[in-house]
């Protein structure tokens, strides 16, 4: 997990190096994306877990919905109650998250990473004491990654998910083409700002996932149940990086 924050941590430079040719990246723009890249590598972290434990994912819906229609086919209700229950709590996360961003009593700059921290703690716990049946391990872990979907939706101009792949993959390389075809941004919010750099972005969270989602397989081996706790921790250390840097998130 370590070597995968590295990498991390150097695709993000290279962010602001490719951009320094057009004008230097504000600091609350670069300081969303190493946040955003982190988010991603923590849903992808998440993903693994849930389909080494529970054989399901938590936070790719589109693969839980084709996995619901196929059980469902084969008349497998057992699976299909499986990919149906993490549709529904992946959903009741986003909707608590929204709701909660109206009320008197939520930080939104640090109480998602806080609580989605909590939350896979004890998912981890629930399963190393008591081995709950999988519905409960998939219904905690996907609220917990729907929860945190919520936290930081834009960029600059560019709408970003961090566990929304194919969505990613689709704009980076809408973007990717018409960059080069040197185009221009019509809701360009700088000079630093164009279709390559939001291409560019777009993969980096795409490639950040998928570094998390092989460091769980990696950390498993040595920590077995208690992976989750690695993810609780990142997510800690980005509530203090949201506090510190006073970065602007999409329900703050």
């Amino acid at each position: 997990m370590s070597a995968s924050v590295l990498i991390i941590h150097s695709f993000a430079k290279q962010i602001d190096m490719g951009s320094k040719l057009s004008g230097p990246i504000p600091g609350d723009i670069l300081a969303q994306k190493k946040l955003m890249m982190c988010m991603a590598a923590v849903a992808g972290f998440c993903d693994s877990y849930g389909l080494l434990y529970f054989r399901t994912y938590v936070s790719f819906m589109s693969g839980n919905s084709t996995q619901a229609g196929f059980s469902l086919g084969k008349q497998d209700y057992y699976t299909a109650l499986l990919a149906f229950t993490a549709i529904l709590f992946f959903s009741l996360g986003i909707f608590t998250a929204s709701i909660a961003v109206g009320c008197a009593w939520y930080r939104p700059r640090w109480m998602p990473f806080v609580f989605v921290s909590f939350l896979l703690k004890l998912c981890a716990t629930l399963v190393y004491f008591f081995h709950p049946d999988k519905h409960i391990g998939v219904a905690l872990l996907s609220f917990a990654i729907g929860f945190l979907n919520n936290a930081l939706t834009h960029i600059g101009g560019q709408t970003v998910n961090a566990d929304f792949v194919t969505g990613n993959l689709n704009n980076s390389m809408k973007h990717l083409a018409l960059g080069l075809k040197r185009e221009e941004l019509p809701d360009a919010k700088g000079p630093w700002d164009s279709h390559l750099s939001r291409a560019r972005l777009l993969l980096l969270i795409w490639l950040c996932f998928l570094l998390g989602a092989a460091g769980c397989v990696v950390v498993e081996r040595r920590l077995g149940v208690w992976t989750l706790i690695v993810t609780a921790i990142v997510l800690l250390l980005c509530a203090a990086f949201v506090r510190k840097k006073n970065v602007p998130l999409s329900n703050a």
